[in-house]
């Protein structure tokens, strides 16, 4: 098993669910371009990711940007004084990035999803999910016979 530092650092896509209360990911071992999806900090005592990494993000898009200063990434560092960490370049609800009303975001070097859960959101989600995923092997097993 590869150390996690390493993962990380070659990794185009990293996706943190975890249940950490203390980040897991340091600007240290970030590759230059990269998407991170946090999923795991949804309430006040959870953080996956270190303050740095947030403020050296070209984008970060949340659910709501008030609920991801509350329970997500933008909330202040527990062993701060209470201020937030430097934000990122540009904060951005969802529903902007995906009705288009942003720039293609996707260009930029490094790019935050910050997953804090509106409960329809993650049912429309994960229904379209799967809908993509059964599409997909529906057209595998036709090809194999």
């Amino acid at each position: 098993l590869e150390p996690l530092e390493s993962v990380i650092s070659q990794s185009d896509v990293l996706v943190t669910t975890t249940k950490t209360d203390e980040p897991i990911v340091s600007t240290a071992s970030l590759p230059e371009r990269q998407l991170i999806v946090a999923v795991g900090s949804d309430s006040p005592n959870k953080r996956e990711l270190a303050s740095d990494v947030v403020s050296s993000a070209d984008i970060l898009i949340c659910d709501k940007i008030d609920q991801s200063r509350l329970l997500g990434e933008l909330k202040p560092a527990p062993d701060g004084d209470g201020q937030r960490p430097h934000e990122p370049r540009r904060v951005l609800q969802f529903d902007d990035a995906l009705t288009n009303r942003a720039e293609d975001w996707a260009l930029l070097p490094r790019r935050i999803v910050d997953r804090t859960g509106i409960g329809l959101q993650d049912v429309v989600i994960a229904e379209h999910a799967l809908s993509r995923l059964t599409s997909a092997s529906d057209a595998t097993s036709q090809c194999q016979t």
